[in-house]
């Protein structure tokens, strides 16, 4: 069970072909979907559906995570 982005990267780091187009696939993007619905994130979740692979989702959910513009909400 994953409670964050940061626990999301990780895990799509690992993450096995076969599993990777279970969630995400030409019908639908689970990934995407609850980065966006659970977190708000729209532009992170549209880059999400164009990624072909888990490890290039994980680069993009880090690059986000990493972007202190990501953060300043919280000041």
């Amino acid at each position: 069970m994953l409670k964050n982005l940061k626990e999301l990267a990780q895990a799509l780091e690992t993450m096995d072909g076969a599993l990777w187009s279970f969630h995400a696939n030409a019908e639908k993007n689970d990934f995407a979907s609850w980065v966006e619905d659970v977190f708000g994130q729209k532009q992170l979740g549209s880059a999400l559906r164009k990624t072909k692979s888990a490890r290039t989702a994980a680069k993009r959910i880090n690059e986000k995570i990493e972007s202190p513009k990501f953060w300043s909400f919280l000041m």
